[in-house]
């Protein structure tokens, strides 16, 4: 993969978004949206981790 699916800002709102839906008491439909968010946040973790270091 050449260019993460998210760019930085959205990585951070998403994992912002995350954190807000984990400490509260979630429906059905938040917990499938956390699930997704999980796997974007997977995703750009990956791809990030992928990129040659900057010397």
């Amino acid at each position: 993969m050449d260019t993460p699916v998210i760019c930085e800002k959205e990585y951070l709102r998403i994992v912002a978004e995350f954190d807000f839906l984990w400490g509260r008491r979630t429906t059905m439909r938040e917990r499938a949206r956390m699930d997704y968010l999980i796997t974007l946040i997977n995703v750009f973790d990956a791809a990030l981790a992928a990129e040659p270091a900057e010397n």
